[in-house]
């Protein structure tokens, strides 16, 4: 029915023009931003997956980003290390130098004078090797990196056991010549000044002191089986009966194995009587010295005032001290005795693991660091899939919504022209 009251053709090419219009722009918003979601309203689902994978993504590229600094620490520490190691190296050969045969004292005090330099500049490497300020191979570094998306993706480098101090490695102040085999030095002293040959156990004051009836002590060289090497601490026992019983010490085949002195100020000093025989091929691998007291209230006390190392060419010598009483190797200051080859090579091997402790974290947060770049690249992918716009199909709407809106637009105009022809039957 023709009316000119409502033109319902032309209400229906407006609708149609104003949905294909939003059509329209809605693909050219895809198309000049590369997203099919835009605004919330293009798919609220996906823009909240979308959103939740950037977090992640942004988050893992920050810890990628930790990854590359822990690496970076590591390398500065490994670094510091392997300059420790040739110092170390140079260090062994000084000490194999010091043991030549040809050498005096004035050319032994030149290399003992270069390693002595050495081992301040491994403690000044270790105490100059930071990152951000913070010392990394003193032993005191311990923190954790996060290395994911949580709190729980966390890898500690704990280099709290990677301490190469010359005082950590256990480094000797001073050099030792090869078959100087002294054990045992302490300073007997009485209430009226240096112990001798007569002085009697009860009444030492210094280096011993304290010894009661069944008091004792024993030497041991091991490899050896030894005859009357338990020495009594009588308190009616002079010194020179002390050092006389330490001399009367022999193995099975009669030898004597140790030889004591009682020097004019009161020195004690127990050698072995043949050094040749802890070195390299002897006999001996390790000597011992084990005080006891028959008391089990500990009165007894015993001061070592110097401990040498027995010169092995590379076996290790130990003085060990085992007692039930107040003495041990702390508070009697008896140490470990080592020979200088022995002692370097183990702080080469202390080095070594240190190094490998290093290198296990290095290698620890190179494989993290390519985990953390494959899933960034698959995040990246899951996101796109989910808000990048298809070129192609986008296009295709585009054009297809283009043609529509003309095609509306032109309908919209021949709908207005159907009043306006109905005003001529009014004329």
């Amino acid at each position: 029915m023709p009316t000119i009251a409502n033109n319902s053709a032309a209400n229906v090419a407006l609708l149609n023009l104003n949905r294909n219009t939003e059509a329209q722009q809605t693909y050219l918003a895809e198309l000049s931003s590369g997203s099919r979601i835009n605004q919330s309203s293009d798919d609220a689902a996906g823009l909240a997956v979308s959103d939740q994978l950037q977090a992640d993504i942004v988050t893992l590229e920050q810890s990628g980003r930790n990854t590359q600094q822990g690496q970076a620490l590591l390398q500065t520490a490994d670094g510091a290390l392997s300059r420790v190691s040739d110092i170390l190296q140079r260090q062994q050969s000084l000490i194999t130098q010091y043991n030549g045969g040809t050498l005096d004292a004035t050319s032994r005090s030149f290399i003992e004078e270069e390693y002595q330099a050495l081992s301040d500049q491994i403690d000044l490497i270790v105490s100059s090797t930071t990152f951000n300020d913070v010392n990394l191979i003193d032993g005191s570094y311990d923190q954790s990196f996060l290395v994911g998306t949580t709190s729980d993706d966390t890898i500690q480098v704990d280099l709290s056991s990677v301490n190469v101090t010359s005082d950590a490695l256990g480094l000797p102040d001073t050099l030792t010549q090869i078959g100087d085999a002294s054990i045992f030095t302490s300073s007997l002293q009485t209430a009226s000044g240096a112990a001798t040959a007569s002085t009697t156990i009860a009444d030492l004051t210094g280096g011993i002191s304290g010894a009661e009836t069944g008091d004792s002590f024993d030497l041991t060289a091991t490899g050896l089986t030894l005859s009357n090497n338990t020495i009594s601490l009588e308190p009616t026992q002079t010194v020179g009966g002390l050092v006389a019983e330490i001399n009367a010490i022999v193995d099975d085949e009669g030898a004597q194995v140790f030889v004591a002195n009682l020097s004019d100020d009161g020195e004690l000093t127990i050698t072995l009587a043949d050094s040749t025989r802890i070195q390299s091929g002897g006999d001996i691998s390790a000597v011992g010295i084990a005080f006891d007291d028959a008391d089990s209230g500990g009165e007894l006390t015993v001061t070592a005032t110097t401990i040498d190392r027995a010169g092995s060419d590379g076996i290790r010598d130990d003085l060990t001290v085992a007692s039930t009483v107040l003495v041990d190797a702390t508070d009697a200051g008896l140490d470990s005795l080592q020979d200088d080859l022995t002692v370097i090579g183990d702080a080469i091997s202390a080095l070594s693991t240190a190094r490998s402790t290093v290198g296990a974290f290095t290698s620890r947060l190179e494989s993290q660091a390519e985990n953390i770049d494959t899933q960034i690249l698959n995040l990246t992918e899951a996101r796109s899939s989910i808000v990048d716009a298809d070129i192609a199909e986008s296009q295709t709407n585009f054009s297809n919504a283009q043609v529509l809106t003309e095609a509306a637009t032109a309908a919209l105009a021949q709908a207005n022209e159907l009043n306006a022809s109905l005003l001529t039957l009014l004329r």
